[in-house]
């Protein structure tokens, strides 16, 4: 998303992001690696990463209470002047309903395409399923970057990256316990971990994401994909 985001527009970050936010991707990353360590994601492992999501909500919250009171009126002026509220929530509703639906039936269709093809389902997941649920995200974060809203961009990346590690990840052990392929704590989840560090630093290198760093990014992701996909073979 960050790479295909910054190719089509680069843009700027606040120094809060580098500060808090970018190092909590890379500290819940290294932390869903130390839960899997043992094979398995458990019920324990599923209910502290939704302690954290809590933790990360209260934070949330808190900042959005503290923002200065003339950047709240201002975005409240922009939008009504734009369009009235009980329509944007319309709208907002609408397209997220048609992006969802059709990333799903994008997934579906492209599951049985690979597996009628003999792939893994582990590779499935990695790549198809993994596209195709995050297309509304990526959808936004092409149409903030074109629109420079950086904060959009960035804030969706990030939060993307938090909320599934902590929330989708701890609710599911919750429900019920997840064992952890080997093939994913010895190489998987420690690429995940470098991507996120990768962020840090890019986000460090004065807070700005330029379109060379969203090739490398995007160049990056697509290699890991290929190689995944040789191996599987």
């Amino acid at each position: 998303m960050l790479g295909v985001a910054a190719t089509v527009a680069p843009f700027t970050a606040h120094l809060r992001l580098l500060r808090i936010e970018t190092p909590l991707v890379v500290l819940v990353s290294i932390v869903l690696w130390l839960f899997c360590y043992d094979g398995t994601i458990s019920r324990v492992d599923g209910a502290m990463l939704l302690g954290g999501f809590a933790g990360l909500v209260v934070y949330m919250y808190r900042s959005a209470r503290s923002e200065p009171p003339e950047v709240k009126v201002e975005v409240g002026k922009e939008a009504a002047v734009k369009m009235p509220m009980w329509r944007a929530v319309a709208v907002m509703v609408m397209g997220l309903f048609a992006l969802i639906s059709g990333a799903q039936l994008m997934v579906y269709a492209a599951v049985e395409i690979a597996r009628s093809l003999g792939v893994s389902e582990w590779l499935i997941g990695l790549t198809v399923v993994a596209v195709g649920t995050s297309l509304p995200e990526l959808a936004a974060a092409v149409v903030g970057a074109f629109r420079g809203e950086s904060d959009l961009v960035l804030g969706n990346v990030v939060g993307s990256c938090l909320f599934n590690i902590l929330m989708i990840i701890g609710l599911t052990a919750v429900i019920r316990p997840m064992i952890v392929p080997p093939e994913a704590l010895a190489v998987d989840l420690r690429v995940m971990i470098g991507f996120a560090v990768a962020l840090l630093l890019i986000v460090a290198n004065g807070l700005r994401v330029y379109r060379w760093e969203g090739i490398l990014l995007f160049l990056g992701y697509l290699s890991f994909i290929a190689w995944q996909a040789s191996e599987a073979q």
